[in-house]
């Protein structure tokens, strides 16, 4: 009886596991390398998982990421910046998995349906990464960087946590945050989805 009922929490755990391939555990935000929780059941997902090569878009330069919108980010105190916008569970999944090459956006822009406190992680993620959280107000909450995981198992990558509950979570490539003049008291308002700053 242990045995069987072992094998179903087994079972039940893996399946919540395969959920969406991200790198977050659970739903609030759910970003392309996160673990998230906004009072829902916690189950991890790969945000920066992509085994082949779906949703990745191949350039003289390197790998870019491909089927994501672009919007602007304005920026208290600074200019405003063009980022790619992953705000589906499906885009939060695979985020910057396998990108090599960013193009003209500074970034990446995990936006959540609401508030929420999670982790990322850096699972077929390339590039070393600096990331930032935001309130839902938009306020700066927190950031830290983010080095690859080169193991095979996600289980294994470290996990990036938020100092407190974000709606919003902006990846750049390692050390971008200053020269944004992201930090302490920095607001950020994400555009309107179809400015596509970049001309996509």
């Amino acid at each position: 009886m242990k045995g069987a009922l072992g094998a179903a929490i087994v079972a039940l755990t893996l399946a919540g596991c395969a959920g969406d391939n991200r790198s977050i555990e659970s739903e609030a935000p759910d970003v392309a390398s996160t673990t998230s929780s906004a009072g829902r059941a916690s189950t991890v997902v790969d945000s920066s998982t992509i085994t082949d090569s779906t949703g990745v878009g191949t350039t003289q330069t390197g790998r870019q990421p491909e089927g994501f919108t672009t919007v602007t980010l304005e920026l208290t105190g600074a200019d405003p910046c063009c980022v790619w916008l992953a705000d589906s569970p499906e885009e939060r999944s695979r985020g910057l998995m396998e990108v090599t090459d960013l193009g003209e956006p500074v970034g990446m822009l995990f936006a959540y349906p609401e508030e929420g406190t999670g982790r990322f992680y850096m699972f077929n993620t390339v590039l070393p990464l600096s990331i930032a959280f935001f309130d839902g107000d938009g306020r700066f909450v927190s950031s830290t960087d983010m080095e690859p995981c080169r193991s095979p198992d996600p289980v294994e990558c470290p996990r990036y946590p938020a100092v407190a509950p974000f709606r919003y979570a902006l990846e750049v490539p390692q050390g971008g945050l200053d020269d944004l003049g992201i930090g302490s008291g920095t607001t950020i308002a994400p555009g309107a989805e179809a400015a596509n700053c970049a001309g996509f």
